[in-house]
């Protein structure tokens, strides 16, 4: 006989399972995302912009389009997405930092959240210094799972079965974390905010947390604050 207490227990086990299978398989959507050559100012250069919901198999998509149309030069992607996929964002995220990509949030109306915010975490230059820019005017937003539960009672074997997969899934994206470099309070921004809420970075808490930010008007660019320290210290 299973007391209320553990049932209790068992049931919160369970929602986290939904919710933790949610966020790693994503809501497929119908379409994957746009990709198209921006044209810019620097020969040198090639900018492409990654717009839409992210879905299975895009960062292949990416890895290929790119691959195909910028040849030898730097690359530098524009994102514009409200998320999709979590296993695809990270794909796309490890990607970009594996081939010096500079992520960057910037144009009118643009926006990055939830699976697309972890993709512009692995924005890096060809120095392998982070390099993820966010317009002042842009928004970069990160939220927790979201997942439909059912309502019944659940297993003692269901409760281990989330708990494991819980822990394995917590590991994926520490590991991806750690792998681009990202700040670990990202982490914390996803995990504190509701699924159906999106908390919006603030330009100066993305400045503490490694993101250059972008005055489109003026064309000045703040540097994270750790570079900004570094820079200090060496001159």
């Amino acid at each position: 006989m299973i007391s209320s207490g553990a049932l209790t227990i068992i049931r919160l086990a369970g929602v986290l399972m939904s919710i933790l299978s949610g966020w790693a398989l994503g809501v497929v959507p119908a379409s994957a995302v746009e990709l198209r050559i921006v044209e810019t100012v620097d020969p040198a250069r090639t900018v492409v912009e990654i717009k839409g919901q992210i879905v299975a198999g895009d960062a292949r998509r990416v890895a290929d389009f790119i691959e195909r149309a910028t040849r030898t030069r730097p690359v530098t992607v524009h994102l514009n997405s409200p998320g999709g996929s979590l296993q695809e964002g990270m794909d796309l995220g490890r990607y970009f930092h594996a081939n010096a990509i500079a992520t960057y949030i910037v144009g009118p109306g643009a926006s990055c959240a939830s699976a697309c915010a972890m993709a512009f975490l692995g924005g890096r230059d060809r120095n392998g210094d982070a390099l993820r820019v966010k317009g002042a005017d842009a928004r970069l937003g990160f939220h927790s799972f979201r997942r439909p539960l059912d309502d019944r009672d659940y297993t003692l074997h269901d409760m281990k079965a989330a708990m494991a997969y819980a822990q394995g899934e917590l590991l994926k994206v520490t590991d991806y974390m750690i792998a681009v470099g990202a700040d670990i309070e990202f982490m914390s921004l996803r995990l504190s905010t509701p699924a159906e809420s999106m908390y919006w970075v603030p330009n100066e808490q993305a400045l503490s947390l490694g993101v250059h930010v972008l005055d489109e008007k003026t064309g000045r660019l703040r540097l994270p604050l750790d570079q900004a320290a570094a820079r200090v210290r060496t001159r």
